[in-house]
């Protein structure tokens, strides 16, 4: 279904008509899913939700509430974004910097459809999608505060425990690599790839003071700017060989949320919307 939806102002095509109408229980069986209370493990790291899954779940939706406005079912095509955010929702549960910043892309990506779709919709239907929109923002919100301290457990507590059983400064930074919300600095590679032992475990309590300054900057007033001081010290090595290598991006991924959290809410704090009721309305 990806291959349909190739730019905002898409139409379903007969075959696409078709195939939807194929999976229509399965879609069914996804919003119902989606709007249904969601509790992660406690281990946010072992929990991971596959984002792949998600994003073919959101196309899937997307793709259908095209394919139920292009037939008039004004009501159904908007239970379809009110699950696309749902599953946003559920992301954004997750206080990751990994997982709020693809939560946030997802809203966007829900929020350019819902936009579109406003334009024509009844107010019954923008109602629901926005209260979606709006639960959304209040998780992705809550879970945001939370970032810092879920950081600092995934990137100096952790890393300790493995320098405990054996690990050293160049497996932690390969490790690192991988990390899709890390920021990792190959000019700083060499002084941590030669540190193991306590000499490893002094640069990570060292990190404590990066962690603790970060999360002064998060919610602080002007937390771009402190956030990118913070930055470039900590790639001055201020704070450890650990944090100079390796560390959380929290300033690229701040940078990214708060651009989207404006245009939600503009989108949440937007004008009324136009009241077209669809006079062959199928969907109740």
């Amino acid at each position: 279904m990806r291959a349909y939806v190739r730019s905002p102002n898409w139409v379903p095509s007969a075959d696409a008509i078709a195939e939807l109408e194929q999976v229509n229980g399965q879609i069914a069986a996804l919003c119902v899913a989606a709007g249904s209370p969601c509790a992660w493990s406690i281990d946010w790291y072992s929990t991971t939700p596959q984002t792949s899954d998600f994003a073919a779940w959101l196309t899937l939706l997307d793709a259908d509430s095209r394919r139920l406005e292009h037939l008039n079912r004004s009501r159904d095509s908007a239970d379809r974004i009110v699950a696309s955010f749902n599953l946003a929702r559920i992301l954004a549960l997750v206080p990751r910097l990994d997982s709020q910043r693809q939560a946030s892309r997802f809203g966007s990506q829900t929020m350019a459809r819902a936009e579109q779709f406003l334009r024509s919709c009844d107010e019954a239907a923008a109602a629901s999608i926005r209260a979606a929109a709006r639960a959304f923002s209040q998780e992705h919100e809550a879970s945001l505060a939370r970032c810092v301290e879920t950081e600092r457990t995934r990137w100096i507590t952790r890393p300790q425990d493995r320098i405990r059983l054996g690990a050293d400064g160049a497996s932690l930074y390969r490790a690192a690599q991988s990390e899709l919300a890390g920021a990792v600095t190959n000019t700083n590679e060499y002084p941590l790839s030669r540190l193991k032992g306590e000499d490893l475990l002094v640069e990570m309590r060292a990190a404590e003071a990066y962690f603790d300054a970060v999360a002064a900057a998060w919610t602080s007033p002007q937390p771009t700017a402190q956030l990118a001081e913070l930055s470039q010290r900590a790639e001055r090595g201020d704070f450890g060989a650990w944090v100079a290598a390796a560390r959380p991006d929290f300033l690229g991924v701040h940078a990214e949320l708060t651009h989207d959290a404006a245009r939600l809410k503009v989108f949440l704090n937007g004008s009324a919307v136009a009241q077209v009721v669809h006079p062959t309305d199928q969907s109740r």
